[in-house]
């Protein structure tokens, strides 16, 4: 069975120091979000995957993208191999290399057919498939019904774009009885992040608009035309 990663970033994955773990313990499978008894296929899937959300082509200038992006690729790297796989399962160590264009040369050599335009007609293709409605109500199960943990974990999600889709997909599942209702997760709840940005967004606005009606009653009482 397929375990979840422990972070919930735009691209799952954590730092990993020398000896194969991050401050936090996570282990190469984790940063793959596969068991430690994983097939081959499973992990160069589980890489595929996630290592799309991150590619430097999709977010160049990104650094956090970048970094983790050279941790799914290293972590691959060490577990699609079976000596270092081998190794890795009874010491725990790996070696490391911090060459973000090595890692790069490694992902064309593994799927030279993806590019920048391929990626987005893969996205064109996933988004409102079964495929994706497969991975959005999985994502649910597996995190409980968590919603900031359901957009990390869906590949090439956007909380713009999908969120209040991807509750739609899921109350409806609720409600047919194909999955239960869960405790992190309110059926025909809103979208909470949006509404706490569009929020904020409109004080800003609603504070600016004071800011300038104060300078423009400045400007219009006597002597403060300057």
């Amino acid at each position: 069975s397929w375990q979840p990663p422990r972070s919930a970033g735009p691209c799952p994955g954590a730092g990993m120091e020398a000896d194969g773990e991050d401050m936090g313990g996570t282990s190469l499978y984790e940063v793959l979000g596969v068991a430690r008894d994983a097939p081959a296929e499973a992990i160069r899937k589980a890489y595929r995957r996630l290592a799309l959300r991150c590619h430097p082509d999709r977010c160049p200038g990104d650094e956090d993208a970048k970094r983790r992006f050279q941790e799914l690729s290293a972590a691959h790297a060490v577990l699609s191999d079976e000596d270092k796989r081998r190794t890795y399962d009874s010491t725990g160590e790996v070696d490391e290399t911090d060459d973000l264009a090595s890692w790069c040369e490694y992902w064309r050599t593994l799927f030279p057919e993806i590019t920048t335009k391929a990626i987005d007609e893969f996205a064109a293709k996933y988004k409102h498939s079964d495929e994706e409605r497969a991975d959005v109500l999985r994502a649910y199960m597996e995190h409980d019904g968590d919603m900031a943990l359901i957009m990390a974990n869906v590949m090439l999600a956007d909380e713009d774009a999908d969120e209040a889709r991807f509750r739609s997909m899921i109350d409806a599942a609720v409600r047919g009885g194909e999955v239960p209702a869960l405790g992190g997760y309110a059926v025909g709840a809103k979208p909470r992040r949006k509404k706490r940005r569009q929020s904020s967004e409109a004080r800003e606005a609603e504070e600016a608009l004071k800011a300038i009606q104060a300078r423009r009653g400045a400007a219009a009482a006597p002597g403060g035309g300057g």
